[in-house]
């Protein structure tokens, strides 16, 4: 029985077309709301940057099968450069609109995870869905397990491959005073003594779970952040709900400060490099590049064949290796049109970044990294110049 049989991403129709007018209403005075109380003015059009090409701009706008969590949603706002985007917060870090405090801090409470556990997290845009799918393909090439809620033909579909644990949690919480399906999920996998894997973007402090079982495996990916905030643009301008208004140079400097969506780029990784090295936890959780996996597929799939303790054949490597290359997950993804999957994935490339930074937001990236990380051993590959 699989995620999907428990409905955990649909509410009942009934209860959907509640949340929706509710939705559509908030929306709605908000809008009325800016538009009293904002001038109107002819906006400058900034020259591009020297040495940086201007990003292109897609009017494709992604589905989600998330709803807006209204009593928790509000703007970051920048009004001198017409930008904004919608969040929500926990305990200071900043989520997309669909995620709760009160959801997290359920999970926080209540969630005790077991030795069926493989939690994949990443800052946003770090390689999640093609480290979600490297997973799964290890279970079923290397064992002939499917884990439990995942299949193939979603696994190119960031939304639907495996179940996001706090945004799932949070929404079910729209309606329930509990998350009964996900309890229902968790229950009927431990039954079958399936593995399940999770997806969050979730900071070391805010990771959604009471207790970490000792068997339980934490994968945890980043990125070179030069590369992060050039896909991280691409997404949130085609994303419905955070919705970023505005262009690539105010992004660029919000992620620099901090203040979007996930919070911190740089405070997120310390935490996450620090647990992985210090913590009580350092022996469950597995660090991982998207630069590695990108370079060094065959590699990257053995230790984490390894870390979950799983033999695999030359033969078998190859062929995750094959399954998981940008080519077919593109391929893949375009199947499923109704998701909206393809419109998210970007180019999957090393080094793009530099046909959109300028030489001064590429020094000032290395001056965050350099004084932030020094001594720590926290390095990131940037690509071949």
């Amino acid at each position: 029985m699989s995620l999907r049989d428990f409905e955990i991403r649909a509410d009942l129709a009934e209860q959907q077309i509640k949340v929706l007018q509710e939705q559509l209403q908030f929306l709605t005075n908000l809008k009325q709301s800016q538009h009293a109380t904002t001038t109107i003015v002819e906006k400058e059009k900034k020259p591009v940057k020297t040495g940086a090409a201007k990003p292109e701009e897609s009017k494709e706008e992604a589905k989600i099968p998330f709803l807006l969590i209204k009593d928790e949603a509000f703007d970051i706002t920048e009004k001198d450069r017409d930008a904004k985007m919608t969040v929500t917060i926990c305990d200071g870090e900043t989520n997309p609109p669909f995620i709760s405090a009160k959801g997290i801090n359920w999970l926080k409470n209540n969630f005790n995870s077991t030795q069926y556990d493989i939690f994949v997290d990443t800052y946003a845009k770090c390689g999640t869905t093609l480290t979600i799918h490297m997973v799964y393909q290890i279970y079923v090439v290397g064992l002939n397990i499917t884990p439990y809620g995942a299949s193939k033909e979603d696994m190119s579909d960031p939304w639907n491959a495996v179940p996001w644990i706090d945004a799932e949690c949070s929404q079910q919480l729209l309606t329930d005073e509990k998350p009964t399906k996900l309890l229902q999920f968790i229950e009927e996998s431990n039954k079958l003594q399936l593995p399940r894997i999770w997806k969050t973007h979730a900071p070391w402090v805010n990771l959604p779970v009471h207790t970490i079982d000792e068997k339980s495996k934490i994968i945890h990916v980043t990125r070179n952040p030069k590369d992060v905030i050039c896909s991280y643009y691409s997404f949130f301008k085609k994303e419905p709900l955070v919705k970023y208004k505005g262009d690539f140079d105010t992004m660029f400097d919000w992620f620099c400060d901090g203040s979007v969506v996930h919070s911190n780029y740089f405070e997120f990784e310390l935490s996450w490099w620090r647990a992985a090295k210090q913590s009580k936890y350092k022996n469950q959780i597995l660090w991982l590049s998207f630069e590695d996996i990108v370079r060094f597929p065959e590699k990257q799939i053995q230790l984490v064949a390894d870390f979950l303790k799983i033999t695999l054949t030359q033969q078998q490597i190859a062929k995750i290796s094959e399954d998981i290359s940008f080519e077919s997950m593109k391929e893949q993804a375009s199947k499923k049109s109704e998701s909206g999957a393809a419109i998210l994935m970007n180019q999957g490339q090393i080094g793009r970044w530099r046909k959109m930074l300028s030489e001064k937001q590429s020094a000032r990236i290395d001056r965050i990294v350099n004084s932030r990380f020094a001594n720590s051993g926290l390095e990131f590959y940037y690509g071949e110049i």
